[in-house]
């Protein structure tokens, strides 16, 4: 954190994930692996218990594939990278924090194996979601984050800020 407010940080977590062709909604490939995420944020005090947010991530995702209705039995790596912008405003309710908030990804992929590789994008850059922390300590919190539109997540986080 610096004198202005400003959170630098790093994270580093696991992630299960679900690929589906638009053009052939069975074939579904399931990978699984680690992300690096570095990132800034800024939250802005507005009023005693309203806050406005905003930041920036590059993230880093890097795995492996597991076989659901897939009859490749090769190994596949998967391996993006990613930026974010997070724009949200969140109103204070005790040990409670809620924020809506809207944000723009681009993320540049590959996907290989022995074949060759192909490469991927994201198609919908825009999405908005809801975040929910419920804090046990003053510096620590458990982290709700639902994402909706095209680009749908759930994430559950255990943060420590130090």
């Amino acid at each position: 954190k610096t004198k202005a407010d400003i959170r630098v940080g790093a994270s580093v977590a696991q992630f299960d994930l679900r690929l589906l062709e638009p053009d052939n909604l069975l074939n579904i490939e399931k990978f699984s692996g680690e992300r690096l995420s570095l990132y800034l944020r800024w939250p802005v005090n507005l009023m005693q218990h309203l806050k406005w947010h905003s930041g920036l991530q590059f993230q880093y995702h890097q795995g492996t594939r597991n076989n659901i209705s897939s009859s490749t039995t090769q190994d596949e790596t998967i391996n993006w990278s990613e930026w974010v912008l997070d724009l949200g405003i969140s109103i204070q309710i005790g040990r409670l924090s809620l924020r809506p908030f809207v944000n723009l990804r681009h993320i540049n992929g590959d996907i290989s194996n022995e074949s060759g590789t192909s490469l991927f994008q994201l198609v919908h850059a825009k999405s908005s979601g809801f975040i929910a922390d419920y804090y046990v300590e003053p510096t620590a919190f458990i982290r709700l984050r639902v994402t909706g539109l095209e680009n749908r997540s759930l994430q559950i986080s255990l943060v420590r800020e130090y």
